[in-house]
């Protein structure tokens, strides 16, 4: 019994990876010399003859370098390199994420950059200086990649699903509904509103930037209704009329680059400032009322913009976003911008 409650109990710490594809990994390195090579890798000490030489190693151990030598020759060192296994990493965070922690202790999160590699070798009588590493390492992408960088960022974007001030505006539109007796029209109500805006960005390295966002948006979300009793003939005419709102927003805005692959970066985003916010009641002609009416106001509020997960796309001076949020910029926004 405790055999088995041990047995199980070290499935739960482990992991699919771990159990079924191993914590090895077997390479191939091909050299143009023939004589026997003794070969350190951070395991163990061999000599082999073969060619190619094959190798086991532990895939936790895949950046640590392996040296060659023999009697007449000098050799690259050599550092295989790792890559994720990313399909696995979604598993095991599927599984409450204690498989990954597993699987990235014993190394089984990992699969060697490649299963072939080839090492350069000069003769020991040779003047030629040290040969360089073979370093195949797969660059982090929590790391900034070695690419164009440039400071300057100009942007256009567009958006769906702002959040205006809504306690002004269903002030604003309750006040209509009680005062000129009108109702909700909910079958016409669809609450979608868009929004463009352009922005500036300087990037003080390829992970921090800070700049200045300013757009504008309108909603025409409630249709209002006002159901009149039935004539002599038994028809109704209703009279209707539409809230409006338009908004002009300022929001300085910071974002932070987090995972960095080749040609597309992922980054987050805040932002806070400033609203200037217009709701007015138009009627069934599309009418809108006088300034001095009561049902035209215009104020000035505080706005915000947060964005967790955006991703931007391209190498050179254009690039392509989008971004997913909660704000005054939407719930979706997406555009260009050209850097430099």
């Amino acid at each position: 019994m405790r055999t088995l409650l041990l047995g199980c109990a070290s499935l739960l710490l482990s992991s699919c990876m771990t159990i079924f594809t191993g914590t090895t990994e077997t390479i191939l390195v091909n050299r143009d010399t023939t004589e026997p090579v003794t070969i350190v890798t951070a395991d163990d000490t061999i000599v082999s003859s073969d060619q190619p030489i094959s190798l086991t190693l532990k895939k936790k151990h895949l950046n640590q370098p392996i040296h060659f030598s023999s009697p007449h020759y000098r050799y690259q060192s050599l550092i295989p390199g790792r890559k994720a296994d990313w399909l696995g990493a979604y598993f095991d965070l599927y599984s409450c994420g204690i498989g990954l922690a597993v699987d990235a202790g014993t190394g089984a999160l990992y699969h060697p950059a490649e299963h072939t590699y080839y090492i350069a070798a000069v003769s020991k009588d040779s003047t030629e200086a040290q040969l360089p590493v073979n370093d195949r390492r797969v660059p982090s992408p929590l790391k900034p990649r070695c690419s164009t960088f440039y400071h300057h960022e100009l942007r256009l974007q567009g958006g769906l699903g702002m959040d205006f001030n809504n306690t002004s505006y269903n002030d604003m539109r309750d006040r209509v509904c009680t005062e000129l007796k009108m109702q909700n029209n909910l079958l016409l109500d669809l609450g979608l509103n868009a929004a463009i805006g352009l922005a500036y960005f300087y990037h003080f390295d390829e992970r921090w930037a800070a700049g200045l966002s300013v757009g504008t948006s309108r909603r025409e979300a409630d249709d209002l209704v006002h159901y009149s009793e039935k004539d002599a003939n038994g028809e109704r005419h209703n009279e209707g009329g539409m809230m409006h709102c338009t908004a002009w927003y300022l929001l300085p805005a910071a974002k932070c680059h987090w995972l960095f692959f080749s040609g597309c970066r992922l980054y987050t985003k805040v932002s806070a400032g400033l609203l200037w916010q217009h709701n007015w009641f138009s009627d069934s002609a599309n009418t809108p009322p006088p300034p001095h009416q009561r049902y035209n106001e215009r104020g000035c509020h505080l706005a915000y913009q947060f964005s967790p997960l955006c991703i931007e796309v391209g190498k050179t001076h254009l690039h392509a976003f989008a971004e997913l949020g909660y704000g005054m910029e939407g719930i979706f926004s997406a555009g260009i911008s050209y850097h430099f």
